[in-house]
């Protein structure tokens, strides 16, 4: 039993340290019309419909985390500009939109997830752009009234609160003839495991839209240039990720990833790996760039992209290798290595093969595409390698996602059923 167990769990290490290359296509659809996160390790994690939602606020009120106070707005939806000079107290007499604001509207930052473009107000200090820091209440309070002009036309007005002691949000919003008020106060831990919880003002709903921040490296979107003021398709990184970008290399052969820093600047990949042709119709991919990615495990890839298809297709063309693996990372070091065996899969004995330092408890979850807990168990890791059976029997053929948690950290695979 132990020869077997040994062998299996060899196979299984090898499938994910192994070095090829694969080339996949990740499609926003038309018009770009839905967001993709995107797992290195894993493929496609998430898909949204892009104009689904307005305003999206951190999800986490914890001081030491650099997403707190974050609050982004979604250009899909329309622009953002602050009603200069309107107190909060006043919010009932703003009825008209005044066209001076649209001297400086205001865009979510495309180097950090938290800058977004309600913080863009900020006058500095305990200033967080949408409000400003109470030293009694340790919360947030409104400031600022903020306007929206839709794409359609429409136009919302609203402020922000961040109760940091509470874990919620208060979100006061109207149509600007105060005939349609809301307040609206989602619960943070609700979303904790996600960046972000997102709101559609227009439906008075918050919608959970993100995978859990630990299981997406990329995310394939529209947003603002900040330099240029110009919405651009492109991709943008996880808080947590790094990437290198480096020009004037071989696609094929180049692995160096040493001899470059990769930085958390989340719009490294960004765009600018495509160009518009002559024609406006054919876009051509820059030659001999290559990014490396540091992914939120720590494994090291190399990515190229290799096609774009424009508005018609919205699809991305790239081809993805990994240079290195690390296992799960937990502040004791207990797992070293994690794979799913076999995968692809008829459903029966499917295992959970893990290389230990030392015994540990741990819990595994199977999760479907619609990020339902199919199945869930806790079991113990013994030190060495280890054996464990997933409760797969009774799934239907599918795309599954196997999550392994160990002292709070978190590691996930994709797991087929055919």
């Amino acid at each position: 039993m132990k020869k077997q167990l040994f062998s299996l769990g060899l196979v299984a290490m090898a499938a994910i340290t192994g070095t090829a290359q694969v080339t996949g296509t990740v499609s926003m659809g038309a018009g770009y019309a839905n967001n993709k996160w995107y797992s290195l390790a894993n493929g496609e994690v998430g898909t949204q419909p892009a104009n689904n939602w307005d305003i999206a606020l951190a999800a986490t009120a914890n001081p030491s985390n650099p997403l707190t106070a974050a609050a982004l707005m979604n250009i899909k939806a329309g622009s953002l500009y602050e009603a200069a000079g309107i107190p909060v107290s006043k919010f009932d007499t703003l009825s008209t939109f005044n066209t001076s604001w649209t001297v400086t509207p205001l865009y979510n930052s495309d180097i950090t997830w938290s800058d977004g473009a309600f913080n863009q107000a900020s006058t500095g200090g305990s200033d967080y752009g949408y409000g400003s820091y109470n030293m009694s209440s340790h919360s947030i309070v409104a400031n600022k009234i903020f306007v929206i002009k839709y794409t359609n036309g429409d136009f919302r007005k609203l402020y922000i609160t961040l109760n940091t002691m509470a874990g919620t949000y208060t979100v006061v919003h109207d149509k600007l003839d105060n005939s349609d008020t809301h307040t609206l106060t989602p619960t943070i831990s609700t979303y904790s495991t996600q960046n972000f919880l997102y709101i559609a003002l227009n439906t008075n709903s918050v919608i959970s839209r993100e995978p859990a921040s630990a299981d997406w490296d990329l995310v394939f979107t529209q947003y603002t240039d900040n330099d240029l003021e110009y919405t651009v398709t492109g991709v943008l990184q996880n808080a947590g990720v790094k990437v290198a970008q480096v020009n004037g290399v071989s696609t094929a052969t180049y692995v160096n990833h040493a001899a470059h820093t990769a930085t958390s600047n989340i719009n490294v990949i960004g765009y600018d790996w495509k160009n518009l042709g002559s024609d406006f119709v054919t876009w051509n991919i820059t030659d001999s760039m290559v990014y490396f990615v540091q992914d939120k495990p720590g494994n090291i890839w190399k990515v190229v992209f290799t096609g774009f298809g424009g508005s018609s297709t919205g699809n991305f063309i790239l081809s993805k290798q990994q240079l290195t693996a690390v296992g799960l990372a937990d502040e004791q070091n207990v797992i070293t290595k994690m794979a799913v065996y076999p995968n692809p899969a008829n459903g029966n004995n499917v295992s959970l093969i893990l290389s230990a330092e030392k015994n540990a408890n741990a819990s595994v979850s199977v999760i479907d595409l619609n990020g339902k807990v199919v199945s869930s168990e806790n079991f113990e890791i013994n030190a060495g390698l280890n054996q464990h059976a997933l409760n797969t029997n009774l799934l239907n053929p599918g795309v599954y996602f196997i999550r392994l948690n160990v002292n709070g950290a978190t590691a996930t695979q994709k797991l087929i059923i055919q």
